[in-house]
């Protein structure tokens, strides 16, 4: 059965990461964050910190930079992490397995069923559009379940063998 807190697991880590992130880069970039000041802080990484995070910042740099001046501004990063919680994409799904920050088996569910989960249609799935897709699944299994077990019970009830397999028509 499904368990909620792994969609919640994957926001969480995803905004924890990012948080940890860029607290580092603006540790070290008071006056906001270039593209320089992030392609040397990710080569110089000494502080533990999950290169895909990093990657995710890279990537994302140009859109992030509203007001286009180059730098990447505390507010400009808040958005960011405010974007994250409305939904993530395939590929920072995909990022985030590869950092090893998430659960790889719920991770390559979600993305192989991406469209079906994104009922919205916007690129990314929310946490509750996991939720509800992973709970349909759930209760698509227990009918199944149920379904079977009718079969099974009408099986012996009419002295009927379910494993037989030969074919004794008449």
């Amino acid at each position: 059965m499904y368990d909620k807190s792994q969609a919640t697991g994957i926001f969480t880590a995803a905004q924890s990461g990012l948080q940890t992130t860029l607290q580092y880069l603006y540790n070290n970039n008071t006056k906001g964050i270039t593209r320089d000041a992030l392609n040397k802080a990710y080569t110089n990484n000494n502080s533990g910190i999950n290169n895909t995070f990093f990657q995710m910042v890279s990537s994302q740099f140009s859109t992030l930079d509203k007001n286009n001046d180059g730098k990447l501004t505390a507010d400009e990063a808040n958005t960011m992490l405010t974007d994250l919680s409305s939904g993530v994409t395939r590929e920072q799904i995909t990022q985030l397995v590869a950092a090893g920050t998430i659960d790889k088996d719920l991770a390559n569910k979600i993305i192989s069923n991406f469209s079906k989960i994104d009922t919205n249609g916007d690129g990314k799935v929310s946490e509750a559009e996991i939720n509800a897709y992973c709970m349909d699944e759930d209760i698509q299994s227990k009918k199944d379940e149920q379904k079977e077990l009718l079969i099974k019970n009408m099986s012996c009830y009419y002295e009927v063998d379910t494993d037989d397999t030969s074919s004794d028509e008449v």
